[in-house]
């Protein structure tokens, strides 16, 4: 099953996944040839005792590079949410992790936005309580692999889905609409 598509560099990139022992990445280019990445996440891929693999989002920066998520579930019903980000180069080579942001959630909404300085923006399902609901954030993964919270998300809004234009604005939807949230300049 496709589950999300970004464009760079005249190339399509698709995240594919059936819920249970697999995600994959391919590409396809402007004449229509698809062509496997050596990207692939199985239950092996985030450690022991995992129930399935998930979901898997996809950006492409400014300078043609990936960034992914990738999550997996620990349990049926009882959490851990597993959420693991990474970078590659644009062919899928040289893929590094360079975050884990895992909650006691059983689930959730997950996204990945580059920003055009090439920072990573993830929309995560954290949560303070194990296994239940709760505020949501997105965190933006800048130089060093530094983790800092760019915007927190009020329990109830439930945020699907971001992106990141051009002068840096985070913007959001969620159940409740369409937000915007401007970086602070100091």
């Amino acid at each position: 099953m496709m589950r999300n598509f970004a464009v760079g560099k005249d190339i399509w990139y698709v995240v594919a996944t059936d819920f249970n022992e697999k995600i994959e990445i391919f590409s396809v280019d402007k004449v229509g040839a698809v062509n496997f990445l050596p990207i692939n996440f199985t239950r092996d891929s985030f450690g022991t005792g995992i129930y399935r693999v998930d979901d898997a989002r996809i950006d492409v920066a400014p300078d043609g590079s990936l960034a992914l998520i990738a999550t997996a579930k620990g349990s049926a019903s009882q959490g851990p949410y597993i959420q693991r980000v990474y970078r590659a180069d644009a062919d899928g080579l040289d893929l590094k992790e360079i975050a884990h942001l895992d909650s006691g959630r059983v689930a959730g909404m997950v996204d990945i936005a580059v920003g055009p300085d090439n920072s990573v923006f993830v929309l995560t399902m954290r949560g303070e309580i194990p296994n239940v609901g709760g505020s949501d954030s997105i965190y933006k993964i800048g130089k060093n692999n530094k983790i800092a919270e760019a915007v927190h998300i009020c329990p109830g809004r439930d945020p699907e889905s971001i992106d990141v234009d051009s002068a840096g604005n985070i913007w959001f939807g969620s159940t409740l609409g369409v937000f915007k949230a401007t970086p602070n300049v100091r």
